[in-house]
């Protein structure tokens, strides 16, 4: 059985009182089982100001996390927070590792390893892993989450990718027992009595900007080389949109609507970057067959899948907290109200259950296929929740 304790703050300027909130928050003295570990999401300010740090030399456990643009838990939620939760338990292990940083050349070597050497901390295999994979807009995130995948053995992977204020996410990075780093991922096991439950919330109502999809007709992995036998920007300024548009801007924010021809739903992607040799890198497979087009949602289309995912949270039973992940395509869609997907979870699940909700750059969550496995996916514009 595991526990989770929430903490968060949003005193940057004076990080001893910061850290005095915190640790009254959590009453580690008392409330501490057997063992622990923390995932800790914040506004790269406390990663600045030196707090993060702090905190993590002061905790008895390790903790992994990355920066955010927003994030809520409990009572409180903001732009400019620090919200750490704790998992602690007597019948579950935590092990942390993170791996060396890594980039488009070598993706499978650096997380491989890091898999391998906290599984060895362990003394059965790992029921779960909480990954906080970089943000690299040259490199998908299911070429990371592969990575994983071909050393785990089936076990499920749930996680998210950083994301922050500045247009390029210069600022993005992913902490771990309180160092930084913007190039490698730090990984959690957990081992023992857990039972995790995933949930997966798309934007449902999207509309086509344009009258006909494209056929993909050449791709490698999460790159996307010609359409309609186009070269991707040959076939961009066909339907209407500047070749230089793409080529500056990062992390594009017009979602893109992908039919995989596999009998399943079409599923939304982002656009990260496209290259010098201009071709589109995509935040996972664009496979040769499958039909694309470009897609406008809106504040009623984020809201609606908030709405379907608290109603599915608030029906479970035995819940010792849930961790949400929150794409920030969907809180660009909420203009000038950006706060209400953070004051509707709170208004729905505070005192009904501990939950910890991050901005991210990307989300990692299983789905269930035919049989009722649970299969490894990653996914775009979505809502996720990893329920312990």
């Amino acid at each position: 059985m595991i526990r989770m304790l929430t903490a968060c703050t949003q005193e940057v300027d004076f990080p001893d009182e910061a850290l005095d909130e915190i640790l009254a928050q959590l009453d580690i003295e008392n409330a501490l089982l057997k063992h622990s570990a923390g995932i800790l999401h914040c506004g790269y300010a406390f990663v600045e100001s030196g707090f993060v740090p702090l905190l993590c030399e002061r905790l008895p456990f390790e903790i992994v996390g990355f920066t955010t643009i927003a994030c809520a838990t409990g009572e409180d939620f903001g732009s400019d927070m620090l919200s750490l939760s704790v998992l602690t338990s007597d019948d579950v292990l935590f092990s942390v590792a993170h791996s060396a940083s890594f980039d488009l050349r070598d993706i499978a070597g650096p997380l491989g390893a890091a898999y391998r050497r906290a599984e060895a901390a362990l003394p059965a295999r790992p029921a779960l892993v909480l990954a906080q994979f970089p943000l690299d807009l040259s490199i998908g995130v299911s070429q990371m989450l592969n990575a994983i995948i071909a050393v785990a053995d089936g076990v499920p992977v749930f996680g998210s990718l950083p994301c922050d204020a500045t247009p390029d996410y210069h600022n993005s990075v992913v902490i771990c027992n309180g160092e930084v780093f913007p190039h490698a991922a730090a990984l959690l096991l957990l081992c023992g009595n857990v039972r995790p439950r995933f949930f997966v919330e798309n934007v449902c109502h999207s509309e086509d900007m344009q009258e006909q999809y494209g056929i993909i007709t050449e791709s490698d992995d999460c790159v996307l080389k010609r359409i309609n036998d186009m070269p991707f920007l040959d076939y961009i300024e066909e339907i209407g949109i500047s070749r230089e548009v793409l080529q500056e801007v990062k992390a594009f924010p017009v979602p893109f609507k992908v039919n995989y021809n596999e009998g399943t739903k079409s599923l939304i992607r982002v656009l990260y970057s496209v290259t010098s040799e201009g071709h589109a890198v995509f935040a996972s497979e664009m496979p040769a067959g499958g039909s694309i087009a470009m897609q406008r949602f809106n504040y009623d289309s984020v809201m609606e899948t908030v709405e379907n995912m608290l109603d599915l949270l608030r029906s479970l039973r035995d819940v010792s907290g849930v961790f949400l992940y929150s794409c920030v395509g969907r809180n660009f869609q909420l203009g000038g109200k950006a706060e209400d997907e953070m004051l509707r979870i709170r208004a729905r699940l505070n005192g009904k259950m501990p939950y910890h909700l991050c901005y991210a750059g990307g989300e990692v969550c299983p789905l269930k296929d035919e049989t009722g496995v649970f299969v490894n996916h990653s996914h775009s514009y979505s809502l996720v929740a990893c329920v312990l």
